[in-house]
């Protein structure tokens, strides 16, 4: 699954209620665990939707 991201990275974060900083290192963290993959700079492809369901619904952590 491949989508663009059009809410820029401060538009996430403001809506949120977190830092710029706060959300690149989350991106960054589903990156380097290999389950999403960022082309562009907002094109996302999810590589592995189980797992990133399971840590979205807290069922699972990121490993480091």
């Amino acid at each position: 699954m491949t989508f663009h991201l059009y809410p820029t990275r401060g538009d996430l974060a403001d809506w949120l209620g977190l830092t710029l900083e706060t959300v690149s290192r989350c991106l960054t963290r589903l990156k380097k665990a290999g389950l999403i993959d960022i082309r562009h700079g907002d094109l996302v492809t999810v590589l592995d939707p189980q797992q990133l369901s399971g840590v979205a619904a807290g069922d699972r952590s990121l490993s480091h």
